[in-house]
């Protein structure tokens, strides 16, 4: 249609709200003075009077009344909106009433018009996971080394201070039969330097590895790499960042030192593959980060026999922690083939977990008792064993919930051993 449907008088577009059409009349024919073409029509019926039907028609009421003959059809009632207001999905409705018109138009401004809710929080920064220990301070590092930061899990210091306490216990450990040397001063920061960077490198291959897997898995899926955050040639370039670090602390090491150190290279690099290749990726794990026990050893005097007796402690202690923190991901590792401690011994994950923190707290003990610690080596053991009976009992109440707080408590035991071994080796 166009603008011939309006009466040569009518200035008024028909798409305008506030025009008055009157009701039965069409847009497609000129406007005849209201009542002139309707003055024969006659009055509604009143309720329950039956009309007529209409000649030739086959539709009447329940009551078989009908609309008069004469009387308007449904078509005529319709109010068509040009065809302008069709192509552009105007609504084509227009209200006859000017009154109604006015309702529409102040309905419209009170929807229109702004609102005093708060604004939402924005969405949280792709560096600063929601289980970020410190997402404040993740937050507050630039934009872009927020990825990098998570990827080298430095806002989740548990794993660092799981990979330098060994080091120091180590070091104590062979100082209790002579007692500490001045330059042990240097060793306890620089073992410290070399346990952040080492472990954040580790880090980055694991996610370089996995990167596939992790995208496949919700709980992982926002890691910097399968997110796409990080590009991988960034990854690997951020991992030889670390190394390079980790290898300036290493050219400080003795040299028996550093031959021990190197010999921990290749449990890094594999540990990655080894929870696809054999359902003990946490006896892996545990001979991997213990490594730094041997290294110490070695940079204070050399790795002897209760040396050994102490890393094997160590390594059943990280079977212990490492497959509690495993219950937490048994559905997750199921479905992506990954295979756990805690998957092998199933139900049985809590109690197995318990009975290789006793066997570690027999061995350090017994590495205690070879190098003359005496009473305080018996108590530290004893501490440490203490330690991982509240880790059980805490856990056998809420196994999903309780888990991970029992897997950072770890820290704090493996604190135990340090505290005890430097308080035997101050007073050898």
């Amino acid at each position: 249609m166009t603008d011939d449907t309006r009466t040569p008088d009518d200035t008024t577009p028909i798409s305008d709200p506030t025009a008055y059409v009157p009701f039965g009349a069409r847009a497609d024919k000129p406007q005849e003075p209201v009542g002139a073409e309707n003055a024969d029509i006659p009055a509604p019926a009143e309720a329950g009077e039956n009309l007529p039907h209409p000649e030739g028609s086959d539709m009447g009421g329940v009551d078989g009344g009908g609309a008069p003959a004469d009387a308007p059809s449904i078509e005529d009632s319709v109010i068509v909106a040009p065809a302008e207001d069709v192509a552009h999905k105007e609504p084509a409705f227009i209200p006859a009433d000017p009154i109604a018109a006015a309702e529409i138009a102040e309905m419209e401004a009170e929807l229109t018009a702004p609102t005093d809710f708060p604004e939402a929080d924005p969405a949280p920064k792709p560096g600063a996971p929601k289980d970020s220990a410190f997402p404040k301070w993740l937050a507050g590092l630039p934009t872009k080394a927020q990825p990098l930061a998570t990827l080298a899990r430095w806002d989740r210091p548990v794993g660092i201070w799981l990979l330098l306490l060994p080091c120091w216990m180590g070091l104590a450990h062979t100082r209790i039969p002579t007692g500490f040397a001045w330059i042990d001063l240097l060793w306890f920061p620089l073992f410290a330097l070399g346990a952040i960077a080492m472990r954040g490198a580790g880090c980055t291959w694991n996610d370089i590895t996995d990167r596939d897997i992790d995208a496949s898995v919700a709980r992982t899926a926002e890691r910097p790499l399968p997110s796409g955050q990080i590009t991988l040639a960034g990854a690997y370039i951020f991992l030889a960042a670390q190394v390079a670090i980790g290898f300036i602390v290493w050219l400080c090491l003795p040299l028996d030192a550093k031959i021990v150190a190197l010999l921990a290279i290749p449990l890094v690099v594999a540990y990655p593959f080894m929870k696809r290749l054999t359902w003990w990726p946490q006896a892996w794990l545990g001979f991997t980060f213990n490594f730094g026990v041997l290294i110490a050893a070695a940079t204070a005097m050399h790795v002897s026999f209760s040396t050994v007796v102490l890393y094997l402690g160590l390594v059943c202690w990280t079977i212990a922690y490492d497959t509690i923190y495993a219950i937490l991901d048994r559905e997750d590792d199921e479905l992506i083939g990954v295979r756990s401690t805690a998957r092998l011994f199933g139900e049985r994950a809590l109690l197995g977990a318990f009975g290789f923190h006793l066997g570690a707290a027999a061995l350090i003990g017994l590495g205690a008792m070879i190098v003359g610690a005496g009473r305080i080596g018996a108590i530290t053991a004893l501490a440490f064993l203490a330690h991982g009976i509240w880790q059980a009992l805490y856990v056998a109440k809420d196994r999903d919930g309780h888990s991970l707080a029992a897997f950072k408590s770890n820290v704090w035991a493996g604190g135990i051993v340090v505290v005890g071994f430097v308080i035997s080796a101050l007073f050898a």
